[in-house]
């Protein structure tokens, strides 16, 4: 993990408040570029396993008759096995999804890739405010989504929520987007489209009462029509409500909490509105979305380059003949599976004649300009002349970042970051019927992996190959009969199994379940209520967590109860952690007091909140309080004064990112500034006295130096030395007498 320290450069400045519902958090960082949106790097073995966000969360539930999501398997997508493995609806964030299955192991690599299909899938977020449910912004490029979103062809954001009736061809008059018609879906599927690309189909049945059921052997999730609208109930109780078109109005969590969204009279996006009153504002020009306010006023453009109907479909090139590889045409079934969910002519409308496509339909997004004291200018490369929507790479500022190459067949076969570092290669043997057999992964270091994936594109074996410093491993999975995770075998051989019902609800998990000992294994047991909603998780013979809910489905209380007989003094002892809130008239919390799990109010820590969902003060227990104030209205704070009356100033720049500290000591106010370059890395931090230090990075992103000037006019210096997996090889300390470059080179 030295790498991540390096990449994030010098100075991290975190203050938060570990609550549920918001929090205050400061930081400096320095993005690099190689991980979209700001995260770190997973790392399997000797396999790069891609980015994922700092707090990712569970991977995606069954695809449930859609395609799955963008690190989603082929047909089945991923399972969660920690939790329901369901539909997952309130991801809100694509970038949000961490690129790993239920069980932990990546699913991608590079660009990244996803192993399963093929696909190439790049995050970018351009915009982040905290609190619950905060409006944000995350683009998603995703190669085999053939929606249309607010971004045009291939683009998703986590804005991109709709309803699909009758038919889930973007070319029909009933696919869901500005100026088409009102299709009734009475009696047909309804598809409800999520933001990390996944599709999941809700069939239509009279009982138990008339809706659309989400299509699993037992549903949880439905659809019902109220009125002219429609209100989708989540797994978790999310409930999202659709005009008669299958545009959003709103999207609630089970809290109350969520967006409402405004449109023009044609039907195009030009507001979001958080249950605080903050808001995103859309502004489109001749269709096409060209800039997006977020809810402090800082604005973000676009630009696009439109395509025929026929350039903007393809995902793939002509059958290839070659030997030994199964191939695709556009219009095959196994072709469509990775696009769509497959056209089912026994429930589906047959799509009419496309209308006169609208900009977005034929636009793909070629560049994005970041606000900042140095703008980001974003470059998006669509440069295969055979798919003319492919990403092929991305510049940024003018200085190339970023190559993807693809096969006859559209599938991702390298990505590599400026200088040829971090490559990654990707070859593909295919079914009879056109799905991904195996795909092998040769990491920047020449190890080479293959992963097996079953027709419904679960993955069923990794078999590491050998290298000079790597013996050659294994390792396997079994799938039940409704496509939940059965049983896995780890690279040492050892066993894990695992329990689901109906409703993908896990029940049991055994790892070391081959020992013929029963007291080698693990067994954690799993009870869900009515409202599925995890109420005891326990492992035999250790200890036992209860969970109990109150009002607003919230979290009130956690019960840990020692089984072990390890320390027999405590055996049966339990421990409870209380949660009270109260509630503003939004339905955001007002108060949070967290007391326990020590007896009486001693331990009893107290949260304020404003109206807006920020985070005013913590009380500890003896009374010490911590206060936040002057929040802008990305939900970062001005001031933060700590229990003895130190007082800190913060000052952001418009990417949310700290540009100055200010400290107040002995009467006066000291300064701390922090400088960036346009490819959002830290370049600069200069301490009150004057003194700083400087960094500089590659083209690639990477930590190549950082140093500090000295008295004598001299400056010292940290080198980094890299290998082509970025590990670094080499750290060198030195003296030098020319003051190194800082920022960004070519």
């Amino acid at each position: 993990m030295f790498k991540h320290a390096l990449a994030a450069a010098a100075a991290v400045l975190l203050l938060a408040a570990l609550v549920p519902q918001a929090s205050a958090v400061i930081n400096v960082t320095a993005n690099r570029p190689g991980c979209h949106g700001g995260g770190f790097e997973v790392w399997d073995g000797d396999t790069f396993a891609g980015c994922a966000s700092y707090d990712s969360g569970p991977g995606p539930g069954p695809s449930d008759g859609g395609g799955g999501g963008f690190y989603g398997g082929g047909g089945g997508g991923s399972r969660d096995t920690s939790q329901n493995t369901g539909d997952h609806s309130t991801q809100r964030d694509a970038a949000k999804k961490g690129p790993c299955d239920q069980t932990g192991e990546s699913t991608v690599a590079g660009d990244p890739v996803v192993f399963s299909t093929g696909n190439e899938v790049s995050a970018e977020t351009d915009f982040v405010s905290v609190g619950n449910m905060g409006l944000s912004l995350t683009r998603t490029y995703d190669y085999f989504w053939n929606g249309i979103g607010i971004f045009g062809r291939r683009w998703l954001s986590n804005y991109d929520y709709k309803l699909l009736f009758t038919t889930n061809d973007p070319t029909s008059s009933c696919y869901t987007r500005p100026g088409n018609t009102v299709c009734d879906p009475t009696g047909k599927p309804i598809w409800a489209l999520r933001p990390d690309g996944r599709m999941i189909k809700f069939n239509y049945a009279s009982s138990p009462s008339p809706g659309w059921y989400e299509d699993k052997p037992s549903p949880i999730a439905k659809i019902l029509k109220s009125g002219s609208t429609y209100v989708l109930y989540s797994e978790d109780h999310t409930v999202e409500i659709y005009d008669a078109a299958g545009f959003p109005s709103s999207i609630q969590s089970r809290q109350g909490i969520g967006w409402t969204f405004q449109y023009d009279a044609s039907h195009y996006l030009t507001r979001v509105t958080h249950s605080s009153g903050r808001h995103v504002d859309f502004t489109w020009t001749n269709g096409l979305l060209t800039k997006v306010t977020d809810p402090a006023g800082n604005a973000y453009q676009y630009s696009y380059k439109t395509l025929s109907v026929t350039a903007s479909n393809t995902i793939m090139a002509a059958p290839s003949t070659a030997t030994g590889q199964s191939t695709l045409s556009t219009g095959s079934v196994a072709a469509r599976q990775m696009m769509l969910p497959v056209f089912d002519p026994g429930q589906d409308d047959p799509p009419p004649t496309p209308p006169t496509p609208i900009n977005s339909m034929v636009a793909v997004l070629t560049g994005a300009i970041q606000p900042g004291a140095v703008p980001t200018h974003l470059t998006y490369h669509y440069e295969d002349s055979r798919f003319q929507t492919a990403l092929t790479g991305k510049t940024i500022n003018g200085v190339r970042l970023s190559w993807i190459s693809y096969d006859i067949n559209g599938r991702a076969i390298e990505t590599k970051l400026a200088g040829g570092v971090e490559r990654y290669q990707f070859a593909y043997v295919l079914d009879s019927t056109g799905y991904v057999k195996t795909t092998t992964v040769t990491n920047p270091l020449g190890k080479a992996t293959t992963y097996t994936f079953d027709a419904n594109g679960n993955q069923i074996s990794v078999e590491g190959r050998a290298s000079t410093h790597c013996p050659s491993t294994i390792k396997s999975r079994v799938y039940d009969t409704n496509g939940y995770l059965s049983a896995s075998n780890d690279f040492l051989g050892h066993a894990t199994t695992y329990d689901f019902d109906a409703k993908g609800q896990l029940l049991q998990t055994v790892e070391n379940a081959g020992a013929t000992d029963a007291s080698q294994q693990r067994v954690t047991k799993y009870v869900w209520d009515a409202d599925n909603r995890k109420t005891k998780e326990t492992v035999v013979g250790d200890h036992e967590i209860s969970y109990v809910y109150g009002t607003g489905d919230r979290l009130a209380s956690v019960t840990i109860t020692n089984l072990s007989s390890k320390v027999s003094a405590s055996q049966g002892q339990s421990r409870t952690t209380t949660y009270t809130y109260t509630t503003w008239p939004s339905g955001l919390v007002a108060s949070l007091v967290v007391d326990g799990p020590l007896a009486g109010t001693g331990d009893a820590i107290t949260y304020s909140y404003s109206q807006a969902g920020d985070l005013l003060s913590v009380k500890n227990g003896l009374g010490q309080t911590t206060t936040y104030e002057g929040y802008n209205n990305l939900g970062l704070p001005q001031f933060v004064t700590g229990p003895n009356g130190n007082k800190t100033g913060y000052l952001y720049d418009a990417r949310g990112r700290v540009v100055q500290v200010q400290t107040y000591r002995n009467g006066t106010t000291q300064y701390t500034t922090y400088d960036y370059d346009g490819f959002g890395n830290l370049t600069k931090v200069t301490q009150p006295d004057g003194q700083y230090r400087g960094y500089q990075y590659d083209a690639a992103g990477r930590l190549l130096s950082e140093y500090e000037p000295e008295a004598g006019g001299t400056f010292a210096q940290t080198v980094y030395n890299y290998n082509a997996m970025s590990l670094p090889t080499s750290i060198t300390t030195q003296r030098v007498y020319a003051e190194p470059q800082r920022g960004t080179t070519p």
